[in-house]
């Protein structure tokens, strides 16, 4: 059996990456003698694009026997200010996708997102993708009532993000008294317009579906990417202020888990302005930063897949928001706190500028919840599990499409 992944594990961020992994190992352990090829949904490095014509032909078209697409924030738009971003909904025009085998929405989630659901032609577009949908799972409830508003009818299910399954639960091994270890991995502040004008990537040779187009002017992306550096300058200048109480008690490190966002970057700035160790781990599967957040007594994080891998380990986690949409009041970090119950080691970016909370409190209600992260693991561990029971069943048994 071929199965066909598409997601963004070409780019440099380590979330993405695993998330390629999990998959591979989940669906693997399922289906036996199986085959995986990864295809990116814009142009990265050594992974194949996967490209949609008008037609509603693929590179792949006829090779596999399912699609499996994310998980991960896949779903940027519509309106989509880039042909590449359509892909993850099976193209310009979704009805006239026709590679027969099933493909799958594994765990994907709208970022903060709410215009879809504002005119009918992104309306209609969004359902007639799910109709498309073999199986459609989202990575949060934020996602799935979005569809809803969509007038979406298929069914929705709400799985956990699969790289909770990297390692099943078990217990922390207890560190040694002294000197708090705090690991921060506080990530660039970067939205998807800055995202998508990192990877340089063009316009040309790529079908659009006009109805669902809204390309980005290249003075708002610049006009954005300058409030990003200026809430970023703010936030290491805050983090800085808030962490200067600690230092007699605690040893600081800073570590940038990625590239493709500027996080190691960030960090370098970071640490040289605290004046504190920077780590940096090169290796995709993640073993070096694993290992790193599990030797820590808290991380201090604002990316999702540094948060989820901090409770997949059991290290204390205190999350910094800088996602958190005023309109739709939720981003894909809260949806993960909330999930695990962990709303209390939570603030989002504008609250911590603000001043809300001590720093030092955070870190000491984070440490006092430690015990409790077993648990939350092992039941959405569970969770994921389940969900790729069901998905291995549907690439195993599709219905006629």
């Amino acid at each position: 059996m071929r199965i066909a992944l598409w997601n963004g594990s070409g780019l440099d961020n380590l979330g993405d990456q695993l998330i390629d992994h999990v998959n591979r190992i989940e669906l693997g352990r399922r289906l036996g003698d199986s085959s995986f090829q990864t295809f990116a949904p814009w142009p990265c490095d050594g992974v194949p694009l996967a490209r949609i014509d008008s037609n509603g032909r693929w590179n792949g078209e006829g090779e596999f026997d399912a699609i499996v697409i994310g998980g991960g924030a896949l779903l940027l738009g519509p309106p989509f200010v880039h042909p590449s971003l359509q892909t993850c909904y099976l193209g310009p025009y979704p009805e006239r996708f026709r590679d027969r085998c099933p493909a799958i929405w594994n765990a994907v989630c709208f970022n903060a997102q709410f215009l879809p659901a504002l005119q009918e032609p992104w309306r209609s577009y969004v359902r007639t993708a799910c109709q498309r949908l073999a199986y459609c799972s989202v990575r949060n409830a934020g996602s799935a009532e979005l569809l809803a508003e969509c007038e979406v009818s298929e069914p929705v299910i709400v799985v956990p993000d699969p790289v909770i399954a990297l390692r099943p639960p078990q217990p922390r091994r207890k560190h040694n008294c002294g000197r708090r270890r705090v690991g921060l991995a506080v990530g660039a502040v970067v939205q998807a317009e800055s995202f998508l004008a990192r990877l340089g990537v063009a316009d040309e040779g790529w079908d659009w579906n006009p109805q669902v187009q809204e390309s980005m002017p290249r003075a708002i992306v610049a006009q954005n990417a300058a409030r990003e550096l200026a809430q970023q300058q703010a936030l290491f200048a805050r983090i800085a202020e808030a962490v200067a109480p600690l230092r007699t008690t605690t040893n600081l490190e800073v570590c940038g888990f990625g590239g493709v966002y500027g996080d190691r970057q960030a960090a370098s700035k970071l640490a040289a302005l605290l004046d504190c160790p920077l780590v940096s781990f090169h290796d995709s599967l993640g073993a070096g930063t694993i290992d790193w957040i599990l030797s820590l007594d808290c991380l201090i994080a604002s990316r999702l897949h540094a948060c989820i891998l901090a409770l997949v380990v059991g290290t204390p986690l205190v999350a910094i928001d800088p996602y958190l949409n005023p309109i739709t009041g939720t981003s894909k970090v809260r949806e993960f706190m909330a999930d695990g119950d962990l709303l209390a080691g939570y603030v989002p970016l504008h609250a911590f500028l603000d001043g809300d909370g001590s720093l030092g409190e955070f870190i000491e209600q984070a440490v006092r919840c430690q015990q409790q992260l077993p648990l939350v693991h092992s039941e959405l561990s569970r969770k994921v599990h389940d969900h790729f029971d069901r998905l291995s069943e549907i690439i195993r048994n599709p219905r006629h499409l």
